[in-house]
């Protein structure tokens, strides 16, 4: 992949450590570019940038951009960040994330992958799957996958697979030759007047990115994602568990972590499918995945096998280990659920595999402004969990001043399930609250798309409780 621009030899990264932001990084220090950046909450990610070469910073300043030649911001990261008021007035280039994956996917044969829920989970099954055909492909994603340690990869062929984030609108910069829409869900509102016909008229328009001879694969069980492709003037496939869908989910069965799918498609089965992941939307996220594959020609027998071999991606009901807590066995799981939706499935797919254990949910909620709207379906998504423990809200660069708070989820739990053990937890005490509410064999459920994993993670090291890794 050439240079992107020839007079640009240093890159600020502003918020570098943020969902995806660290795999283009990786991308960008493998094509020669100087790279640097900034962020408040760079964690464990410090010592993979410092081995990348890549210099950080844990403060935004403005001498931060002193040397840079362009800037790349995230979506997390506020219009008036002093870096970017900075680097305008020295007249450096700003992009957008999306901007420079668009970049990146110029003369490129774009595999772009959107929707509100499952992009992470399906972007990194089409990169296993044409990686495992030897197909070498350039990826950009948002978590690690188990196979590639890594978020991100400079391959040599033509196929450039990335996530498309609609939460600011960014993806429109964007014009894949395939397109894919896993479904459309009220998440990220906010950039669109919170109106979700206006989210899915931005949905349409980004699969309307696509050229004429390229290819939108879509979620057809999802009625809004019919809706908003409606006569869109582009080839169209559906994937799905009805009938009218062009790729059929025929049969699915799990036992324990492991799932067996068949699927029909052009009126043939595909048979014997075997996914070491569980979850009816895992299912959703490989329907996509093999449409994506069959449509660039991999073979089904190549595309079973990559299937089989594919390990999942970091927080996505990661067992995290096992843990012995008064004599009773714990499974540790750590998830980015944040969302609803996500919540009701990850508590769903533990209920599947251990009916006959408690979860303990420890929660962090993401955003302000997402609470403020969602409280009342979180509220309700949470209360399946048979204890929560709640951390503050992680406002992920909001300000304050929603006049919202963790202690209001808590109490709609409440007046729905005043038996419900609920409580609103310090972190410093989270130790003490998790000991306290283990009474049987039990799930420990971490989750959130905030700072809880580097929480969980502290927790399954202190005292040297873990007893085995999962």
């Amino acid at each position: 992949m050439d240079r992107i621009k020839e007079n640009i030899k240093t890159i600020h990264m502003v918020g570098i450590a943020g969902s995806g932001m660290s795999g283009i990084a990786e991308i960008l220090v493998s094509l020669g570019y100087k790279v640097q950046g900034s962020d408040l909450s760079l964690g464990k990610k410090k010592n993979s940038f410092e081995k990348l070469g890549v210099k950080t910073f844990t403060e935004h300043a403005r001498y931060n951009i002193e040397n840079a030649d362009l800037i790349v911001y995230s979506g997390a990261i506020a219009e008036n960040n002093i870096e970017l008021v900075a680097a305008s007035e020295k007249n450096i280039p700003i992009l957008r994330r999306a901007e420079m994956l668009a970049e990146l996917m110029n003369y490129r044969y774009g595999i772009a992958v959107s929707g509100s829920h499952g992009k992470t989970t399906t972007t990194s099954m089409i990169s296993h799957i044409l990686t495992y055909a030897g197909l070498d492909p350039t990826y950009v994603i948002g978590g690690k996958v188990g196979q590639f340690n890594s978020s991100a990869k400079l391959g040599k062929s033509r196929y450039l697979i990335v996530e498309a984030d609609e939460s600011d609108g960014s993806f429109l910069h964007m014009k894949p030759k395939i397109a894919v829409i896993t479904n459309i869900d009220d998440d990220h509102l906010e950039h669109y007047g919170y109106s979700i016909e206006e989210l899915s008229k931005g949905f349409r328009s980004f699969a309307k990115m696509t050229p004429f001879d390229g290819l939108i694969i879509a979620n057809g069980d999802d009625e809004r994602v019919r809706r908003a492709l409606h006569s869109i003037g582009r080839k169209v496939l559906f994937y799905g568990e009805n009938k009218n869908n062009h790729l059929q989910i025929k049969t699915y069965e799990v036992k324990s972590t492991i799932s067996q799918i068949e699927f029909l498609y052009k009126d043939k089965l595909i048979a014997n499918i075997t996914l070491k992941l569980p979850g009816k939307h895992n299912a959703y996220n490989l329907a996509a995945s093999i449409a994506v594959s069959l449509s660039i020609g991999i073979h089904e027998e190549v595309i079973r096998n990559a299937v089989f071999d594919f390990r999942g991606v970091d927080r996505r009901f990661q067992s995290i280990g096992v843990i012995s807590i008064k004599e009773h066995e714990v499974l540790a799981y750590s998830d980015y659920a944040h969302h609803p939706t996500e919540i009701n499935v990850t508590l769903k797919t533990a209920k599947e595999i251990y009916p006959e254990k408690d979860i303990i949910l420890i929660f962090q909620p993401h955003r302000y402004s997402r609470m403020v709207m969602l409280k009342k379906r979180i509220a309700k998504s949470l209360a399946s969990a048979h204890k929560i423990l709640m951390l503050d809200i992680y406002g992920a660069g909001e300000s304050d001043n929603y006049q919202v708070s963790a202690l209001d989820i808590i109490k709609l739990i409440k007046e729905d399930h005043p038996e419900k053990c609920a409580l609103l937890v310090a972190e410093s005490d989270i130790e003490l609250q998790i000991l306290n509410n283990i009474e049987k064999d039990s799930i420990l459920l971490f989750m959130g798309a905030g700072g809880i994993d580097l929480i969980a993670e502290n927790f399954m090291e202190k005292d040297q409780r873990k007893i085995c890794l999962a």
